[in-house]
């Protein structure tokens, strides 16, 4: 490990239980400020590092010093201006009587991070009930947002998308989640799950509302572990969400879920990346014990097996009804034209070879 690894992992460690590299200098020459930089913007941690600055821990010359700022102050106006379309988007959904569940970034940083001030987002993730999905994408649009990728086939996102993406007036984009994960996951996760036990905090006198503290863990160890957010805040996301759980509620959430691969490969990475061999969440996902079933659905996830093929066809098992399943397959091979000119004909080439 470098120099600068190490001064990476410190900073998105620090503070957390089990942290072996409380010893390592934050004081970086200009030249290992130079190579972090950039690494603190891709995994996530300009908010972190400012924070470690503002305390004394991050030392810094004047010229990183205001290097640091001005970074940050760019991530910071990012996801102040998401956070913005998020209550917007909250308050679309009160006026209309939709219940909603705010995923990720902004959940995580009110009620997950011991100082979620240095959590940085740059998106709006809001789930919604997959039967008023359609309602919500028109509100959404009607207040402003476009939609760059039309839906695969008419009555596909309300039946089998993970999410359907817009793009605010203001930039961000809003994600519109009807559940968690792209694949079988998607199909896998019962809905009732995540309408169950929500919790409230406010933004700006705003009340807003999330997952269970046990499904959000489960939630974190997927996005950290199967889709390639692989970055050092998502894993701090996971061990900070660990504290205040249910642990056997979490256990029986990733069994159900089939995703107790997830669980305890986000606790190899965290000790792995992060240092945290010790840390409490760590201990516990070494006895968490996949299924063979589960570790053969993990693998689609992983590396090159990941493609929109063999997620499709992992999928397709776990749609329910033999006519639904036909839709999914239709939809994926043989997009409406609309879609098709907007993004390509790779999914389509995709499956014409799949069934030559």
């Amino acid at each position: 490990m470098t120099s600068v690894d190490r001064l990476l992992t410190a900073i998105a460690a620090h503070g957390l239980a089990g942290s072996s590299t409380g010893s390592v200098s934050l004081s970086p020459t200009r030249d290992e400020w130079r190579s972090l930089q950039g690494l603190l913007v891709r995994e996530r941690l300009t908010g972190m590092a400012a924070l470690l600055h503002g305390k004394g821990v991050l030392r810094l010359d004047a010229e990183s010093t205001q290097e640091l700022a001005e970074l940050d102050a760019r991530w910071s106006a990012h996801t102040l201006r998401a956070e913005d379309v998020l209550l917007a988007v909250v308050r679309t959904l009160d006026d209309a009587g939709i219940p909603h569940r705010v995923l990720k970034g902004p959940a995580l940083a009110e009620l997950a991070w011991r100082w979620g001030e240095a959590r940085r987002w740059v998106d709006a993730d809001v789930l919604v009930p997959a039967d008023r999905l359609d309602e919500v994408i028109d509100r959404c649009m009607a207040d402003g947002a476009t939609r760059s990728v039309p839906e695969l086939r008419p009555g596909f996102d309300q039946r089998f998308a993970k999410s359907v993406t817009l793009r605010s007036e203001l930039g961000p984009e809003i994600d519109l989640h009807r559940t968690l994960v792209l694949g079988p996951h998607q199909f896998i996760v019962p809905s009732v799950d995540l309408w169950a036990d929500a919790r409230v905090f406010a933004s700006e006198d705003q009340e807003l509302h999330t997952l269970s503290a046990e499904a959000t863990l489960v939630h974190a160890c997927m996005h950290a572990t199967i889709t390639g957010a692989s970055r050092l805040a998502t894993l701090r996301d996971v061990v900070e969400a660990f504290d205040g759980c249910a642990v056997d509620e979490v256990t029986w959430l990733a069994e159900r879920w089939k995703a107790r691969p997830m669980v305890r490969d986000a606790g190899e990475a965290a000790a792995e990346r992060l240092g945290l061999h010790d840390h409490p969440f760590v201990l516990w996902s070494r006895g968490v014990l996949p299924s063979p079933e589960e570790e053969r659905l993990a693998t689609v996830y992983r590396g090159a097996n990941r493609t929109t093929r063999n997620l499709t066809l992992a999928s397709v098992r776990y749609v329910p009804g033999i006519v639904d399943k036909a839709r999914f397959l239709l939809g994926m091979a043989m997009p409406a034209s609309e879609n098709r000119s907007s993004r390509g004909r790779s999914v389509v080439d995709q499956f014409r070879r799949l069934v030559r």
